[in-house]
């Protein structure tokens, strides 16, 4: 009897260490399924990032700002009382050339200079550098920034977009900005 013992004693223990292994793998994965089902996320909304606290339908709405139609890959940091120097909404998104051009001439800007972006009063170089607490994915491509406004509620704010020489890459990447005074 003594041996029985001494035999269950390590096969007891690897049946514990089992048990418990299996325990942290479910555990893990039903984080995962909870993080990754929305729960993770300011509303339930995937595209929100960390620190957000307006809706963006809100946030673009009291601001009288759209998105174009085929905008994709939406992240947005929206915040009603953001912190000193932060903007109040910052939207990263994709979108093509013909989209954002309309876009932008529906907003004011001249379609005319559309083609010349890189001269006049935009700012053209590294324009996608994301304010603290904003995800998603940004242009790696020259960009120009181009102000617009302000809306019919008074906002201004800037477009970034990927340039591909003078002009607007076919597939861009779109940063929208409005400053914490807008």
């Amino acid at each position: 009897m003594g041996r029985s013992l001494r035999w269950a004693g390590p096969a007891l223990a690897t049946a514990v260490a089992a048990s418990l292994v299996a325990a942290l793998a479910v555990a893990g994965v039903a984080g995962y399924r909870w993080l990754s089902d929305g729960n993770g996320h300011p509303f339930g909304d995937e595209r929100a990032c960390a620190g957000t606290d307006v809706p963006l339908e809100r946030a673009l709405e009291a601001r009288g700002i759209t998105l174009p139609p085929d905008a994709a890959d939406v992240h947005y940091t929206a915040r009603a009382r953001p912190p000193d120097g932060e903007p109040k909404l910052t939207v990263a998104f994709r979108s093509t050339r013909q989209a954002m051009s309309a876009h932008l001439t529906a907003n004011g800007l001249d379609a005319g200079r559309l083609t010349r972006l890189d001269e006049g009063p935009f700012m053209v170089g590294d324009v996608f550098d994301l304010p603290r607490g904003t995800c998603g994915n940004t242009g790696r491509a020259p960009a120009v920034a181009i102000p617009q406004g302000p809306t019919s509620t008074g906002t201004a704010y800037t477009v970034a977009v990927e340039l591909d020489g003078h002009a607007i890459r076919s597939s861009t990447a779109v940063l929208l900005s409005v400053p914490s005074t807008g």
